[in-house]
């Protein structure tokens, strides 16, 4: 992450992030959220999946099991 999670000012601004709908995205969200608490997340959610099925692809499991930062729709997207 390197120096971003020390900048105040995002702490205190709407924060957005789209990402891939797959384990590493959601682990970056919940690594920016133990910075940002503010952070929310646009096109991560269970529409946006199915509404894409040819983009689908299969991906290994993830080996991190607790990510505390989620919301309950982000934990369970499918």
């Amino acid at each position: 992450m390197g120096k971003l999670q020390c900048v105040e000012w995002l702490r205190e601004t709407e924060l957005l992030y789209w990402g891939d709908l797959d384990a590493a995205g959601f682990q970056i969200v919940n690594q920016l959220r133990g910075y940002f608490p503010n952070l929310q997340t646009f096109l991560m959610d269970k529409a946006t999946l199915n509404a894409l099925p040819d983009y689908h692809v299969d991906a290994p499991r993830s080996p991190v099991a607790r990510l505390e930062n989620l919301t309950e729709e982000e934990l369970c997207p499918i």
